[in-house]
C-alpha cells in the first residue's frame, strides 16, 4: 500500500509509545537518581540499616565534595555569560551594504537586553548548565513556534528510543514530559475558536483542567467548567495553586515525519483520565528538528549513542562515595583516640558505672578497669590515602 499519512494514529497510540519509552529508561532513571543524590547529600550508607547492624553510632556524612566539584565546573559556564556585553552576532545581508552594520550592532544589543530582562533566564541557564555537567544529557525546547523562551527538559523528562544516535537529527519520536498549572493550560483555550484554528481540542483540554480540581469528573463537569472558567476569570489563586489544584502532567510528542518535518501532539500522562483525543495536534508543523529543540551533550558517549553519554557525575560518582567512606572512618578514628578506654568487670559493675566528681579528684567506681590502647596514627594512615 501507499505511505503511511501520520505516524502516530490517535492519543493512545501516543501513550503507548511514550510508555514504552518509560518503561526503556527505568535502569537509568535509577542511576540518575543516586548521582543526583549524592550531589545533594546523601549521606554514603544507609542509617537505617546501620542502626539495625547496631552501627547507629558510627559517622555516616556526605562531606560535600560532589557538590564542590559540580560548582567548579560551573563557574567557567557563568563567565561565559557574564563576561560579554552581547551574547550573539546577528549578521544580515538586508537592506543598503553601508548600513548593515549599524543594524547588527542593534539587534545584537536589543536580544542581549531581551535575555537579561527576562526573569527566568538565568535560573534556567543555571539549570541547564547543571544537568549538562551532572548527567551529560540536556534539552531545551520550545513550547510551540511562537514562544521564543525555552523549557529546559533534563534527560529524566526528555525521552527518546534507544539506540539513537547523539545528533539532533537522528531523533525520530521525543517526549517532553511538563507538569502545566491549570491557569497556563486554560490560556491556551480562553478563546475557544482561535484554539481550536490552533489545533487544540477544546473538550479534551476542559477534561485535563477539571482533573486538576477536586471535583467528581462523573458529575456533568464540563462538568462544573463554568464555575472553574468563572474563578480563572476572577484571578482567584486557589484554582491555580495550593490545595483545590495540582498540576496537570503533560506529555508534549514529538514526531519526525516522512517527509522530514515534525509534528507535534500533546497528551495527558494519567491514564485514569482515559483522554482518547489528543489535548492538541499540529501536523507538520516545524520544518525539522532544529526549530523546536536542541539537545546539549557531554561528548559522544563510548559509542556515538545518547544513552551512552555520562556526565560529570557518573565520572565522579565512585570516587567522591569513596572519600566520603574514608572521612567517615577518618572521623571514626578520631572521636575512638578521644575518648578514655574502660572495660567493667561485671553487668552490676556496667549497671552502676558512673565518676564521681570531689573537687579536683575524680573517683573511679569499683569493678571497673581502664584500659590503655595505642593511639592511631592518622597521619601515617589515613590522610596519605586522602
Amino acid at each position: 500500500g501507499g505511505l503511511l499519512r501520520t505516524r502516530v494514529k490517535n492519543a493512545q497510540a501516543a501513550r503507548n509509545i511514550y510508555k514504552m519509552l518509560r518503561k526503556a529508561d527505568e535502569q537509568s532513571a535509577r542511576d540518575r537518581a543516586r548521582i543526583q543524590a549524592m550531589v545533594d547529600g546523601e549521606a554514603p550508607y544507609d542509617q537505617a540499616e546501620l542502626v539495625n547492624n547496631g552501627l547507629g553510632e558510627i559517622c555516616n556524612v556526605n562531606w560535600g565534595a560532589g557538590e564542590q566539584i559540580l560548582s567548579m565546573a560551573t563557574s567557567p559556564y557563568l563567565d561565559l555569560l557574564e563576561s560579554v556585553d552581547v551574547m550573539i552576532t546577528t549578521p544580515t545581508r538586508f537592506g543598503d551594504p553601508q548600513m548593515r552594520t549599524e543594524w547588527e550592532t542593534v539587534i545584537a544589543e536589543e536580544f542581549t537586553r531581551m535575555l537579561r530582562n527576562w526573569p527566568e533566564f538565568f535560573p534556567r541557564y543555571l539549570y541547564l548548565v547543571q544537568q549538562f555537567l551532572l548527567h551529560g544529557v540536556v534539552v531545551a525546547y520550545f513550547d510551540d513556534e511562537i514562544d521564543w523562551r525555552p523549557q529546559i527538559s533534563p534527560l529524566g523528562d526528555f525521552l527518546i528510543p534507544r539506540q539513537t544516535r547523539a545528533s539532533d537529527e537522528e531523533i525520530e519520536v521525543a517526549c517532553f514530559v511538563r507538569s502545566t498549572p491549570p491557569h497556563e493550560l486554560f490560556r491556551k483555550i480562553e478563546d475557544e475558536e482561535l484554539a481550536k484554528q490552533l489545533g487544540w481540542n477544546v473538550k479534551a483540554t476542559k477534561t485535563a483542567i477539571a482533573s486538576a480540581h477536586q471535583i467528581n469528573l462523573s458529575e456533568d463537569a464540563l462538568y462544573n467548567w463554568e464555575k472553574i472558567q468563572r474563578e480563572f476569570k476572577n484571578n482567584d489563586i486557589g484554582y491555580s495553586s495550593g490545595a483545590m489544584a495540582t498540576e496537570v502532567k503533560l506529555v508534549h510528542m514529538l514526531v519526525k515525519e516522512l517527509d522530514g518535518t515534525v509534528s507535534q501532539y500533546i497528551f495527558t500522562e494519567d491514564e485514569e483520565l482515559d483522554q482518547k483525543d489528543f489535548l492538541f495536534k499540529k501536523r507538520h508543523q516545524y520544518e525539522d528538528s532544529s526549530q523546536v529543540f536542541s539537545s546539549f551533550v557531554y561528548g559522544i558517549g563510548t559509542n556515538g549513542y545518547f544513552h551512552s553519554i555520562r556526565g560529570l557525575g557518573s565520572k565522579i560518582f565512585s570516587i567522591v562515595q569513596a572519600l566520603n567512606r574514608l572521612r567517615c572512618r577518618m572521623y571514626d578514628g578520631i572521636m575512638m583516640s578521644s575518648m578514655q578506654m574502660i572495660e567493667p568487670e561485671s553487668e552490676d559493675a556496667l549497671e552502676d558505672l558512673s565518676l564521681l566528681h570531689l573537687g579536683p579528684y575524680v573517683v573511679k567506681p569499683p569493678n571497673v578497669k581502664i584500659v590503655s590502647t595505642d593511639q592511631v596514627n592518622l597521619g601515617q594512615s589515613v590522610l596519605p590515602g586522602l
